[in-house]
């Protein structure tokens, strides 16, 4: 039977609008002298993509979509594929102009994809003369539509495609055909069968998550209506509704850097650091317009709740967490313990709830459900919903440490650019590659007029915090080269 997408995957074509695209588009940034030459070669480039995504079936494979969406799309064969019509080339006017660079991928990811085929495309751009790439450098931006795909995909297709390994033997779909082939009686009885078995499938995590979801409701009732709003969150600018038009730019980190904060705080994570340092960026921008907020803001965290078993499936599975941002703190270590706080709670409600299991009753919501629900409600109510819980998302993707290469072209960098929605108008999208840490920011010019600014105020918090940590505990961590035993004293002193 063909690969069905779940409920989870189809959410994403549903929030989509002809407009606003929700692909998630990874740009890798490639020193080209390692290559045959040390010179660009279009065509080799594409001979290798080609062999890879034809062993992938996310990136071979187009829809197949029952009539009013009342099950969820499958996965078949394209048998017109030709990655020639998913692949654009292009040099700047200018190989030196870093806005330019960063113009042509915004304008990249505004595009959405055609539905109507393998849901990715790529952009490849060579010649690229910036000061902070190789010369002569060459980037491809790998734009794959959120149904088929969530962080840990792209990390594990970054894998493949730089693999120095056979990739393996192109992937075998089933033909459309034979979906069709029941006639229409068939397909009435696959739908049938499916939506039943969906609903079947909820009993258990229903089963699982029941008591604790009750509770969890109970909470936040007493909360909201007892104590004056509760964990509600501060609404800022990116509540708002998002354009067409997108911007988007990066911060740089040190990984060792932040390793080294990290044992200072032996309960912290670096995912805690990296919400501290968004927090101190966001709280310096929304300052700098006059807005900054009197409490804390209200971000969305997707979780992997992937098993073991499942590391390297496709699709989306992920749950979200909800994180408060300390914007009303000035003092980044002030800030850092709130932080580690608030993750602390929010990954103990999700312990009782069970992440897996709020991803299994998502997943398994009926199709035929979801599509009455967006006929009566519209498209905009997952929106509504996840506006609810934050109005910026900060995703980590936790990338190799060790270095890739594309045909001998050294991976000097690995970024990236996602989709942003009313009411969510600011994504930071966190990937670590060999020894770097990188925040990327996406929005709306609307939201974020100056990008470059925001960026710098992400660096600054960085730089803030790293300060501070050596301020307070210089004389600590300097009487011993134990690493534990600094950590122990620190925490003394924290505490």
């Amino acid at each position: 039977m063909p690969r069905q997408l779940t409920t989870i995957d189809r959410l994403f074509l549903d929030i989509e609008t002809k407009d606003k695209s929700m692909g998630i588009t990874p740009l890798y940034f490639y020193d080209p002298s390692g290559l045959e030459n040390g010179e660009f070669d279009l065509d080799t480039i594409m001979n290798h993509l080609d062999k890879c995504i034809r062993t992938m079936p996310v990136l071979c494979g187009q829809l197949y979509r029952a009539p009013l969406d009342l099950d969820n799309p499958y996965l078949v064969e394209d048998k017109s594929f030709d990655v020639n019509n998913h692949v654009v080339h292009k040099t700047l006017n200018d190989p030196t102009c870093i806005k330019e660079l960063s113009n042509t991928i915004t304008a990249y990811q505004e595009k959405p994809i055609d539905t109507n085929r393998p849901l990715w495309d790529a952009m490849i751009i060579s010649g690229l003369k910036v000061k902070t790439l190789p010369d002569n450098a060459f980037m491809i931006a790998l734009k794959i539509h959120h149904a088929v795909a969530d962080g840990m995909t792209l990390i594990d297709l970054s894998k493949k495609i730089h693999s120095k390994t056979d990739l393996g033997e192109p992937v075998k779909l089933p033909s459309p055909r034979r979906l069709d082939s029941g006639g229409l009686l068939g397909m009435a009885s696959r739908v049938i069968s499916n939506n039943v078995k969906q609903t079947m499938s909820l009993v258990n995590p229903l089963i699982k998550a029941g008591p604790q979801m009750s509770m969890a409701s109970i909470n936040f009732l007493f909360n909201k209506l007892m104590k004056n709003g509760g964990p509600s969150g501060a609404k800022t600018r990116f509540a708002k509704d998002v354009s067409n038009k997108r911007v988007w730019g990066y911060a740089q980190l040190e990984m060792a850097e932040l390793n080294r904060i990290r044992q200072l705080f032996p309960s912290s994570t670096i995912n805690d650091l990296v919400l501290t340092i968004v927090a101190g960026g966001l709280r310096e921008y929304l300052d700098s317009k006059g807005e900054l907020p009197e409490n804390a803001m209200k971000a969305l965290a997707p979780v992997n709740v992937r098993e073991s078993k499942e590391k390297s499936s496709a699709g989306n599975q992920i749950s979200l967490m909800s994180l408060m941002l300390p914007l009303q703190v000035e003092d980044p270590l002030e800030r850092l313990i709130y932080v580690m706080k608030s993750s602390g709670v929010a990954k103990a409600g999700q312990g009782k709830v069970g992440s897996r299991n709020l991803a299994e009753i998502v997943k398994n919501i009926p199709a035929a459900y979801i599509s009455s629900m967006i006929n009566v409600m519209g498209t905009d109510t997952a929106i509504k919903v996840l506006s609810q819980l934050g109005n910026t998302i900060v995703t980590n993707m936790p990338g190799p440490q060790e270095e890739y290469d594309l045909l001998g072209a050294k991976l000097v960098n690995i970024a990236g650019v996602g989709p942003v929605v009313n009411g969510v108008g600011l994504l930071h999208a966190v990937v670590s590659y060999n020894g770097m840490l990188v925040i990327n920011a996406t929005s709306c010019p609307q939201l974020i007029p100056d990008m470059k600014f925001y960026i710098q105020c992400i660096n600054r918090s960085y730089q803030k915090l790293i300060s501070s940590v050596d301020e307070r505990y210089a004389k600590v961590t300097n009487k011993t080269n134990n690493i534990e035993e600094s950590a122990s004293k620190v925490t003394k002193i924290a505490s």
